[in-house]
């Protein structure tokens, strides 16, 4: 009976572990913008921790409302070679997809062949995206290069913008997270209307490290708490070079 007794418990204590091993996977939505044009790539931030990668495991993000008329699903599933790590996925989001204003952006680690039949681990933002097909906003000209101690100069467009000077404020930068050390410059912009075009400059300070793989970005996030709430973002391709 002991015996009996003793293999029951140590069959109990394997599942427990799978059970743990299964609920160690965890995938976060870091950062995300707020207002969404169909058509546009969008950059959403995302973590992952304990993806298995002995199986055809990927991250997936997707736009989501499915209570909206028509409902509104654009995703894109990611391969990963890390079992734990962070990204800035972008998102194509259909051209002809319906507009909301109480959609979520979802990340979740799933199988690449079986799909939500599969899910190891999924997280959702609130549902507080608008997707808007009347908003832009775009950087429309940039240099593929810029000299240390001079001004990149950076032509931002925008229209349809439906938030305060006072709540958020626009920032425009230059940056490489993957230098060592990484760096951003930064030019912030406080007195913008709803629908403008500008010309930024951002100054390249003269001791400014030399690196390739750089880009702009630029971005409308909180005041009060930067990029904790951020209203929109775009980007360049990591293309432009610091020289």
């Amino acid at each position: 009976m002991a015996k009996l007794l003793t293999g029951a418990l140590c069959v109990i204590c394997i599942f427990a572990g799978l059970a743990q091993c299964a609920s160690a996977t965890e995938v976060s939505v870091l950062e995300y913008p707020k207002m969404v044009a169909p058509g546009e790539n969008v950059n959403v931030k995302v973590s992952w921790n304990d993806v298995p990668l002995d199986k055809d495991y990927v991250i997936r993000v997707q736009l989501e409302d499915w209570d909206a008329k028509p409902p509104v699903c654009s995703f894109k599933d990611f391969t990963i070679d890390q079992a734990s790590g962070e990204m800035v996925a972008s998102l194509p989001v259909a051209s002809n997809v319906g507009g909301t204003t109480s959609g979520k952006f979802v990340v979740a680690a799933l199988s690449k062949s079986k799909a939500w039949d599969d899910c190891i681990a999924s997280i959702g933002t609130d549902k507080v995206i608008t997707v808007n097909s009347a908003f832009k906003f775009d950087i429309a000209e940039s240099p593929v290069a810029v000299n240390k101690g001079s001004a990149a100069r950076v032509k931002v467009s925008w229209k349809d913008v439906k938030i305060s000077p006072s709540n958020y404020k626009l920032v425009v930068q230059i940056e490489n997270w993957e230098a060592k050390p990484g760096f951003a410059y930064v030019t912030t912009i406080t007195d913008f209307k709803p629908a403008e075009e500008r010309v930024v400059e951002i100054k390249i300070p003269a001791d400014a490290p030399s690196a390739k793989n750089c880009r702009f970005v630029a971005a409308f996030i909180s005041v009060a708490t930067d990029w904790k709430d951020v209203y929109a973002v775009v980007a360049t391709l990591k293309d432009i070079e610091v020289k």
